[in-house]
């Protein structure tokens, strides 16, 4: 790695040191030191040193990025991805780079639910209603309903389930 290279890692390094800096040197996104021990680890890759002056490296092709970049993320890694800002074709100088993308995982939820404790008798309706409810055949509804399995608690029940439902996936 020259140390023009390096240097332009690090500041971008210094500006976002909480995550993992995946940073695109050609065809590849390249990691170094600390971030290069973490990816290694986390996606099954090969750690290197560099011939020069020892440093560690990890990295993948570009193209990857799309099924490296979600393991990184269920590892619970903040990932910045440093990308070429120019075309190295057009440019006889160090290609300029940037932080194009900043890809925080999903804090996990923390509210717990709590359904009311069941009777023998309520879990015995309930699964009587949901059989009920399933039932294609006109006789077994007729027999579910001659039993009076529609009670004010099931409608109750379902009031709540409903809530808990609309609690949990309308966030």
């Amino acid at each position: 790695m020259t140390d023009t290279i390096f240097k332009q890692f690090q500041d971008l390094k210094a500006k976002h040191p909480n995550a993992v800096l995946l940073f695109r040197c050609g065809d590849f996104y390249e990691t170094y030191e600390d971030d290069a021990e973490v990816v290694a680890r986390d996606l099954g890759i090969t750690l290197t040193k560099s011939s020069k002056d020892g440093s560690r490296m990890a990295g993948f092709p570009h193209h990857a990025l799309d099924s490296y970049l979600p393991k990184l993320i269920r590892a619970g890694l903040r990932v910045a991805i440093c990308d070429q800002l120019e075309d190295p074709k057009l440019t006889k100088q160090l290609v300029k780079r940037g932080i194009t993308e900043l890809v925080t995982p999903q804090p996990k939820p923390t509210a717990k639910v709590q359904l009311p404790p069941l009777t023998r008798k309520q879990y015995d309706l309930l699964c009587e209603c949901i059989r009920y409810r399933s039932a294609d055949n006109s006789k077994e509804r007729a027999e579910a309903e001659r039993h009076g399995h529609f009670t004010a608690w099931y409608d109750d029940l379902a009031k709540q389930l409903s809530e808990l439902k609309s609690l949990i996936y309308d966030k």
